[in-house]
C-alpha cells in the first residue's frame, strides 16, 4: 500500500502525495491526454491514474534505473531509457514492451519527441545522439536509430524545437549543440559558464531557449540571434525545469524547493517548499490542471489548480500570499482511511528576484 497525502491551500490549491517507488524519481512524463503520468526509477515505469490517483500499473522494463520517458505526441507509445544502456517502447494501451534496442554502449539518460511524433532522439554517456524513425519500427525484437549524431562530451538532456527543425542537446561539459533534424548537421555550438547543462527547454513560440544546470543560472538564449540574452542568478544548481502550457510559467526544481517564475518578467512570483530532499523532476500536464514533481525522496508531489476562470497558473500567486494550509478530509482508498500527514510547507518570495 501506498500513501497519498492530501492538502488545501485557500482552497485553490491542493497537493496530493503519491509513494510506491523504492529508488529516486529520475523523470516524470503526462500523457496527451493528462489522464495518465508515468514516473521512472529504478528498473520501474508506474502508471498512475490521474482520476483516482491510484497506481494503474507497474512494469519492470529495463534492468537498471529508468533515466527518461517521454510520451509520443499521439498518445500512442512511451520510450524510456536507462542506465542498461537500453532505449525501450512501451505500448501504452496495452502497458505492454514493444521493442528495444542496445545502441548506446553506455547509460541512456535521456529521450525526447518530436512534435509530430514521426521520430524520437535518445543520448547519455556514450556522446552520441540516436535519431528514431518510428514509422520503420517493427513490432517486436530490435530496433536501431537511423542517424547516430557524436557529440563533444556526455548529453545530459535533449529537446525539440515546437516546428521539430531544430533539436537541441546539453552536455555535461556547458555545451549547447543546436543540430538540424533534416541535414543531421550542427547549426551552433552555445557555451555556458563552467558546469554541466542539467535541462533545456524551448518556449511555446520556439524564439528562446531556456537552459539550467550546475551554474547556478538560468539562461535564456535568443534563437534568431543564437546568443545569451539573460541569465537568471539561482541559489542552487537547477535539474529541471517546466513551461506551463499557457507559456508564461516556468518552474524550476531549486534544492528540495520548486521556484516559479513569469516568463515575460522573469520575476519570481512563488516558491513551494514541499520536498524532503532534491528534486529532479518537474512536469506539467497537457491541460494545464497539474504540476507534478519528484526527486530524491522518491515521492510525487501532484499540485492541482482549481480556476474559477481561463486564468493561467499565474494566478498561484495570489494563493501562496494567503499562505494558509487547510487540511482537508481523510481519503478512502481501497477501503483503509490514511491519516493526513501534514509535514510540508509553503513559502512566498515576494522579492523580484532571487537573493
Amino acid at each position: 500500500m501506498f500513501n497519498i497525502k492530501l492538502w488545501e491551500i485557500e482552497p485553490e490549491l491542493l497537493l496530493r502525495e503519491l509513494k510506491g517507488h523504492d529508488g529516486i524519481i529520475k523523470s516524470l512524463s503526462f500523457h496527451p491526454d493528462s489522464k495518465l503520468l508515468a514516473s521512472s526509477s529504478y528498473r520501474s515505469i508506474k502508471f498512475w491514474d490521474m482520476e483516482t490517483f491510484a497506481l494503474h500499473k507497474e512494469l519492470e522494463v529495463h534492468e537498471n534505473s529508468v533515466s527518461s520517458t517521454t510520451f509520443s505526441p499521439s498518445g500512442d507509445l512511451l520510450i524510456s531509457g536507462g542506465f542498461d544502456c537500453q532505449v525501450r517502447a512501451t505500448d501504452v494501451e496495452r502497458l505492454s514492451f514493444v521493442y528495444c534496442s542496445r545502441c548506446h554502449s553506455h547509460f541512456v539518460l535521456t529521450v525526447a519527441f518530436s512534435p509530430d511524433g514521426k521520430i524520437f532522439a535518445s543520448g547519455g554517456k556514450d556522446k552520441k545522439i540516436g535519431l528514431w524513425n518510428i514509422n520503420s519500427a517493427e513490432i517486436c525484437g530490435e530496433y536501431q536509430p537511423y542517424a547516430s549524431l557524436k557529440h563533444n562530451a556526455q548529453i545530459t538532456c535533449l529537446t525539440f524545437s515546437p516546428d521539430g527543425k531544430v533539436l537541441a542537446s546539453g552536455d555535461s561539459e556547458s555545451g549547447i549543440q543546436l543540430w538540424d533534424v533534416d541535414k543531421k548537421s550542427i547549426m551552433k555550438v552555445l557555451k555556458c559558464d563552467e558546469g554541466g547543462i542539467m535541462s533545456i527547454i524551448f518556449t511555446s513560440d520556439g524564439k528562446t531557449l531556456i537552459s539550467s544546470g550546475d551554474q547556478r543560472y538560468i539562461a535564456f538564449w535568443d534563437m534568431e540571434r543564437m546568443q545569451c540574452v539573460q541569465k537568471i542568478v539561482v541559489k542552487y544548481a537547477t535539474p529541471a525545469m517546466a513551461v506551463s502550457p499557457g507559456g508564461d510559467i516556468l518552474a524550476s526544481a531549486s534544492s528540495s524547493n520548486i521556484q516559479l517564475w513569469d516568463l515575460k518578467t522573469k520575476e519570481l512570483k512563488g516558491e513551494i517548499m514541499v520536498h524532503s530532499d532534491n528534486v529532479k523532476a518537474i512536469v506539467f500536464s497537457p491541460d494545464g490542471r497539474w504540476l507534478a514533481t519528484g526527486g530524491d525522496d522518491k515521492a510525487i508531489h501532484l499540485y492541482e489548480i482549481q480556476k474559477k476562470d481561463n486564468s493561467t497558473l499565474y494566478s498561484l500567486q495570489a494563493v501562496f500570499s494567503k499562505q494558509r494550509l487547510i487540511p482537508s478530509k481523510n481519503i478512502n482508498l481501497s477501503g483503509t482511511l490514511i491519516e493526513e500527514d501534514l509535514r510540508s510547507f509553503l513559502t512566498v518570495n515576494n522579492q523580484s528576484s532571487p537573493q
